[in-house]
This record gives structure tokens, C-alpha cells and sequence, in this order.
């Protein structure tokens, strides 16, 4: 061997035939080779200087503490050994860690997976896999007892020869039992190798391929960049030793780049052993850095580079790692209620799904890019409302982000549809409900403002009362001023109807009933519309009954009065939910009767009458007939008089309300009717038929 002349350089400089090497060399090298377990997306390794540095892998399982794999070579390719933790530096993004440690394979003592990977098409007949038989022996007999190997052969298809193992007679066995024949299906022995190494137990995993041609057209289902792109995530290292003239250099090479391994060649079967020595000296002659990135750190990507110097050489090395802690998985997220394509006439809620094992802490919506909701808590919804969207196709875009800086992100594409703007009515009370079932109760004189969304500009909002124009607007606030004296008595519908500039109309129509009287608020729950009431039941879980008083009534004959025209008594009941002494109601005029008994028996537990006013009723004081009970919202429906006849309306809007066995969310009640209602059965009757 000529002076100078190592095999690490005639590879390095891409000569032909590497010499062997010696055993007084091999014994000035590390005697234990060692990987990181990598969990990077490789990159190539960089030089600067004299010295060639390349961070070969990193081992997160001490995260935020990382394990760096580094080799270090001169300018000759030699590798470089006995350097002092004072030579390594390192920087996370730019930012400076500390180097906890640093430590050689023979120091660190521990173990490494492998996976032998031989071609065994019938090119490997006769001495090809003779010599390839030998080396992997060879390579078994310098296993420690903390290493495991396994064994993968492949020809027309791809098998496990020996399953990882520290039984070096088993991978003797396995390795004597190799048979050339067939052809090469080298892309699916690369990706099942990867597979098999990143499943391996120890941290620290390699794959050492030995083939002599390239992959047969078609036998392959993996594609050929399919198992480049599978090298290059799993975080396993490849050495790939290329037989004979016609081996794929250029497949070959990239597969040891983009893994962060080696690509090595052998002309001639009796060139294998000192590339295989070449093997052991690569991996004996690396560093192993303890890199601390903070306890700030969060799971990610990271630009991680490694900077030595030897004297007045110096070298840096580097790579973007994806790294988090041990059992960590990136959250995943899609949106059931949205499918690709979807058109959107209708608002949808969104409720992700989301799969993490870190708490999300926070979720944004994007439409074309920018940012439209941001949510910090489950369910993490939004509601995409197409009246907000200029029609026509956009893209949705949910971001989830974790504790620990972990992302995820799904994306939609949507084609919103052209909708008529929507109306919402306020007074300065509050928003009024829209729809023929809801009514609401005005006092006094009152202004009225609608606000209205929509896709285009709006050109004009008008209303009208009971069909008939009462005003309009053209442009914002577009508002409108009521009072009793534009209404006869009992409910009246006010309809908004907005226009846009595109020549679309929306409406929305209010049920409101307008009563006299100066001050207070205009906007009344309608159970209070009818003056001034007073709740009569005190004792706990007892049926109650608020009494009215007719303010037009004089003082002096409010006592003849309530002693005259008692309506209503609630009797005391032996079981079951009733009230626990009797009460009384006193109404203006009584048109209606509700008796009100209990389901489960038939028994009567009271009755109440209903007059003009709204008649409300619940299990929370203060509603007009409170009923103690499972299934009784706090305020479950309301009863008014309208036009000579009886409504109801379920508040709810569950349709858990049943009149004669059906369900309804609003009805016209006749004489005799039944009502349903929670444990309660209460029996409608007109006191004087319908008026």
C-alpha cells in the first residue's frame, strides 16, 4: 500500500478497486461500530474546510436531549478518532445548544440492528455468492453480544432469511443456506429492509445492501422513487456495496445519499472483503453527541449542524431532523361534514376530527389563504356560512396546532353558491326571533333595526306590517320605528325583505304583539307582556301559579274582586310531582281551562285558566304554570290567544311536546285536547267555546 493510501479515500475520490485493509489499520479504528437511530428527512452531508463532518442520524429518545450520530474525516478521507468534546459545537435553527456529551462507539458500548440485505438473482451464481456468503459471515462474527442482524434476501421476490437475532449460529445457518436464482426486485427488497430496521427494538439501525445489478422492469411493486423517498424518512442509514460492472451506481448512490449511508463498489467478488471492512471502519470510527435542546423545545423540524475542529482544521455537517418525544404522534385532522368539491348553499357547521396524542391547543380556519376564525378549545368548530362568501370556488384550510408545536392541516376545495341575503331584527332590548311559531311582546313605542348579510352590496331593506309598506331604506342603519297605534290588538307579522346588488331578495318574518304604555324596555318576554304577575309558589318541587292583576282595576276593590272571581286551585296530592298546598290565580277574564294531571295515573294534582295573556309554561319561577319534573325545560312552552282561539307553541323546539299523541312545535288547540309534557298529561277546555 502506497503511503497515504486508505480505502476511505480511494472511495471518497471515486477510484477503482479499493486495496484491503490491514489489520493493524482496523485495529487503530473504534472496535465498536454504531448508528443513531435517525428520525430526520435526509439531506447530503456537507464539508467545509479540511475536515468532512456528517451528522449520520439522531436518536430522540431522550427528547429534548438528542443522540447525534457524527462521523468525522480529513481531507483524505480518513476518519478522524480521539477528538475531545472541546472540538464539537452545535446549533438548533440557527441558535446555539450545548453538547452534553461526547462519546465514541467503544465508549458508549451499546448495540446496533442491521439488516444484511443480499441480492440472490441468478447473476450471484457461482462465486459472486460464494464471496458474498463469506463477508456476511464475517460480518456476524463481529457482532457484539449487544448487536442483532437480520438476514433479507431477494430475487424474483423478497424474504426474510433470519429475523433479527443475537444467535450468530442461527444467521450462519441462514446465511449457508443462501440460492442464487431469478431476477432482482431491488426496490421492494430496499423498502421492506427499511421497513424491517425501523422496526427493529434498539434505537440504533443500519442496512447493509450488497447487489450486483439493477431492478428487473415491472417485478418491483414498489416504484423506484417509492423507495428512495421510504430510505430517506425512516431514519436508517444505507451501505451499499455495488457487484460487478452492471450494478445501478446511479440508484445505488442516491439510496446511500439520500439515506445518509455510503455507497461503496467491488469490481470482482474478491473485492468484497476490504469493502466490507470498509463497512466496519465506517461505523467504528463515529461520534455519539448528547445535544441538549431546552426545555422550551418543542416537536418539529430542526436545522441541526455540527461544527468540529481539529487545530487549524475545521469541518460542519448538518441536516433537517423531524424530532419529539418518545411515544409522540403529529396530530391528524380532517372535516367529516365537508367533502371535497362540496357545493355550499346552506351554512355548515365544521366539528373536526382530530386524532393527536399531544392536547391540541389551538385550530385556525383559513379561506383562500386568510385567516377567517381561530378557535383555543374543543370542539374547535366554526360555522362556514356561504351568506359571508363571495360565490364561486374557494379553498378551506384547517390548521391544528399541539403542546408541543406539532402540526396539521387539511384543505377543501369549495364552490359557494350564489344566496339571497339573510335578515336578523334588534331592538335595543335585544335580537328578536324570527318565524311564525315565535312571538314576542313590544312595549311602548320602539325603533327596530335590521341587520342584514349578504354576498353583494345591499341596495335596500324594507318592511311591512301585515303586508302593507311601513318603510324603507336604501341604506345603512336600515331601521324602522313601531308603536301600538299602528296595530290593532293581538299579534301582527312584520316582514323584512332585503335586496342586494345582484339582484337577489331575502326575507325573514317577526310575530310581535304591540301593547300600550310609556318607559320600560320594548322588548318583552311575552309571558310578561301582560302586566304585572306574582309568583305564588314557594314550596320546593310544588306546582306554581303566578296571579295578574288588571292595572285599570282601583285599589279599593282589589280584594272584592280576587274573592270574586277565583279561577283556579291547586290541590294538595298524596305521590308523584305535585305541589305541597294548594294555591290560587286570579286572572282578567278566564277563556280556557288546563287541568293537569299525572301521566303514570291518571291523578288530577290541579287546573289553571288561561285569558288573554301569554300563558307560559315550565320548571323555573317565574314561567305562569311551573311544573316540577324530569323532562320540563325551564321554560317548555307558552300558550296565547289569538284571533278567538288558543295556540301553543313548544319553546324548545325538540318536538317533545305532544298534543292527542302527536308531536308538534306549534298547534291550534281544540276543545278536549290532550297535551303531553314530561310526566304531566294537561287537558285543554274552552270555557265558552271559541270566541
Amino acid at each position: 500500500m502506497s503511503p497515504g493510501h486508505h480505502p476511505l479515500s480511494s472511495r471518497c475520490r471515486g477510484m477503482g478497486r479499493p486495496p484491503r485493509l490491514g489489520i493493524a489499520t482496523a485495529a487503530a479504528v473504534a472496535v465498536l461500530f454504531c448508528l443513531s437511530l435517525l428520525v430526520s428527512t435526509a439531506s447530503p452531508a456537507s464539508a467545509q474546510g479540511p475536515l468532512a463532518v456528517q451528522l449520520v442520524g439522531v436518536d430522540a429518545s431522550s427528547f429534548p436531549v438528542l443522540t447525534a450520530t457524527v462521523s468525522v474525516a480529513d481531507a483524505s478521507g480518513l476518519p478522524v478518532g480521539g477528538l475531545p468534546a472541546a472540538s464539537f459545537r452545535a446549533t438548533a435553527n440557527g441558535r446555539p445548544v450545548p453538547v452534553l456529551q461526547v462519546r465514541t462507539a467503544l465508549d458508549a458500548g451499546a448495540g446496533i440492528a442491521v439488516v444484511l440485505a443480499v441480492d440472490v438473482s441468478g447473476s450471484m451464481q457461482g462465486d459472486p455468492l460464494a464471496k458474498a456468503k463469506q463477508v456476511a459471515r464475517d460480518f456476524v462474527a463481529r457482532l457484539t453480544p449487544a448487536d442483532r442482524a437480520m438476514l433479507l434476501v431477494f430475487s424474483d421476490g423478497v424474504s426474510v432469511a433470519q429475523p433479527f437475532t443475537a444467535n450468530k449460529d442461527a444467521l450462519y445457518q441462514a446465511i449457508d443456506r443462501l440460492q442464487a436464482g431469478g431476477n432482482t426486485s431491488l426496490y421492494d427488497a430496499v423498502a421492506t429492509a427499511v421497513e424491517s430496521a425501523a422496526a427493529a427494538e434498539l434505537p440504533r439501525r443500519a442496512v447493509v445492501l450488497l447487489s450486483d445489478g439493477a431492478d428487473f422492469g415491472g417485478l418491483s411493486r414498489t416504484s423506484r422513487e417509492g423507495s428512495l423517498a421510504a430510505a430517506s424518512g425512516r431514519g436508517v442509514p444505507f451501505f451499499t456495496v455495488g457487484l460487478g460492472p452492471q450494478p445501478d451506481r446511479e440508484y445505488l448512490g442516491q439510496l446511500a445519499a439520500r439515506s445518509q449511508g455510503r455507497a461503496m463498489w467491488a469490481p470482482t467478488p474478491a473485492d468484497l472483503p476490504p469493502v466490507f471492512e470498509e463497512v466496519h471502519a465506517l461505523l467504528r470510527s463515529q461520534y455519539l453527541l448528547q445535544i441538549d435542546l431546552g426545555a422550551d423545545a418543542r416537536a418539529g423540524t430542526y436545522d441541526l449542524q455540527v461544527e468540529v475542529t481539529r487545530g487549524a482544521d475545521r469541518g460542519q455537517g448538518g441536516r433537517s431532523v423531524e424530532v419529539a418525544p418518545p411515544g409522540y404522534r403529529p396530530p391528524q385532522v380532517s372535516l367529516p361534514a365537508l367533502a371535497q368539491g362540496a357545493r355550499l348553499a346552506e351554512p355548515v357547521l365544521l366539528v373536526p376530527a382530530i386524532s393527536a396524542s399531544r392536547r391540541i391547543t389551538g385550530a385556525r380556519y383559513l379561506l383562500d389563504g386568510q385567516e377567517v376564525a381561530r378557535a383555543d378549545s374543543p370542539p374547535f368548530q366554526h360555522l362556514l356560512d356561504p351568506v359571508a362568501v363571495a360565490p364561486g370556488p374557494h379553498r378551506l384550510r384547517l390548521e391544528v396546532t399541539d403542546e408541543l408545536g406539532g402540526t396539521a392541516a387539511v384543505e377543501v376545495a369549495v364552490t359557494v353558491a350564489q344566496v339571497p341575503p339573510r335578515v336578523r331584527l334588534v331592538s335595543p332590548a335585544g335580537e328578536l326571533a324570527p318565524g311564525a311559531e315565535s312571538l314576542t311582546a313590544l312595549r311602548g313605542k320602539v325603533r327596530l333595526e335590521a341587520l342584514v348579510a349578504a354576498q353583494a352590496p345591499v341596495q335596500s331593506v324594507r318592511f311591512l306590517l301585515g303586508g302593507r309598506p311601513l318603510a324603507e331604506d336604501a341604506s345603512p342603519p336600515f331601521v324602522v320605528d313601531l308603536d301600538p297605534g299602528q296595530a290593532g290588538q293581538g299579534p301582527v307579522e312584520l316582514t323584512v325583505v332585503a335586496r342586494d346588488a345582484a339582484g337577489q331578495e331575502g326575507q325573514a318574518l317577526f310575530r310581535l304583539e304591540l301593547t300600550g304604555g310609556a318607559g320600560g324596555p320594548g322588548l318583552l318576554p311575552v309571558a310578561a307582556a301582560a302586566g304585572a304577575a306574582v309568583a305564588l309558589a314557594s314550596a320546593a318541587g310544588a306546582i306554581g301559579v303566578r296571579r295578574r292583576r288588571r292595572s285599570a282595576r282601583p285599589a279599593a276593590t282589589t280584594a272584592r274582586a280576587e274573592a270574586e272571581s277565583v279561577a283556579m286551585v291547586v290541590p294538595e296530592a298524596a305521590a308523584g310531582p305535585s305541589p305541597s298546598q294548594g294555591h290560587r290565580q286570579v286572572l282578567d277574564v278566564a277563556l280556557a281551562q288546563l287541568s293537569v294531571h299525572r301521566r303514570q295515573d291518571g291523578a288530577a294534582v290541579g287546573e289553571a285558566s288561561l285569558g288573554r295573556a301569554p300563558f307560559t309554561v315550565g320548571s323555573r319561577e317565574g314561567c305562569d304554570l311551573v311544573l316540577p319534573g324530569e323532562g320540563i325545560a325551564p321554560r317548555h312552552l307558552r300558550l296565547w290567544y289569538r284571533e278567538g282561539r288558543f295556540m301553543l307553541h313548544d319553546l324548545t323546539r325538540r318536538g317533545e311536546v305532544v298534543v292527542n299523541g302527536r308531536p308538534v312545535l306549534w298547534a291550534v288547540l281544540e276543545d278536549g285536547d290532550a297535551i303531553e309534557l314530561g310526566p304531566y298529561l294537561l287537558r285543554f277546555r274552552h270555557l265558552h267555546g271559541p270566541q
